[in-house]
């Protein structure tokens, strides 16, 4: 008899989290609508009843133009100019990326999406299959990586070994460039 508590038992725990995952996925789809479903569990004569409520969002629905594919997907892993697949579904035959109306992206991932395939083509992901080596002339020829999609705008400071970083470089107005040790 324990064995068959401890096996219902266990299958009401599976059977939540399998309610609690749909109920998930339910309120990242229905993100539109304003809301978010809650799991209720009753308890009666020793039967476990699992359910799915309605609750209502109190921040409200997302306008339209927020809303997007990668944005409402929730996926915990960013989008960088390495996963050429993804990149090559919001691009044209000619390597252009599509606009903002056609691929459904609100602002942020559109501009995301236009850098990493700019970053994509630099390094040279893409190969042959949209532009030829003559646009790659000079300094363009070889490849550049980044860190992640931002990395391109960071500035990184270059200090001189021996000197001081914040040092004057250059003389002033009024004063001499060389200072006579004897004076």
């Amino acid at each position: 008899m324990q064995m068959l508590r401890l096996y219902a038992s266990n299958c009401a725990g599976k059977i939540k989290a399998a309610v609690e995952t749909a109920s998930r996925l339910q309120s990242t789809a229905s993100g539109a609508a304003g809301h978010k479903f809650q799991t209720k569990e009753d308890k009666k004569e020793g039967t476990t009843y699992i359910s799915m409520e309605k609750v209502t969002d109190s921040r409200g629905a997302r306008k339209d133009d927020e809303l997007c594919s990668l944005c409402t997907c929730n996926v915990p892993i960013k989008l960088t100019y390495k996963d050429v697949l993804i990149l090559e579904q919001f691009m044209r035959d000619d390597g252009t990326v599509l606009p903002r109306q056609l691929t459904g992206l609100c602002k942020k991932q559109q501009l995301r999406m236009e850098r990493c395939v700019m970053q994509a083509f630099w390094s040279g992901l893409f190969g042959d299959k949209y532009g030829t080596e003559a646009d790659r002339a000079g300094y363009k020829r070889f490849n550049r990586y980044w860190k992640d999609d931002m990395s391109m705008y960071q500035l990184e400071t270059k200090q001189r070994h021996g000197t001081w970083f914040y040092i004057k470089r250059y003389p002033t107005k009024n004063q001499q460039l060389f200072k006579n040790p004897l004076n």
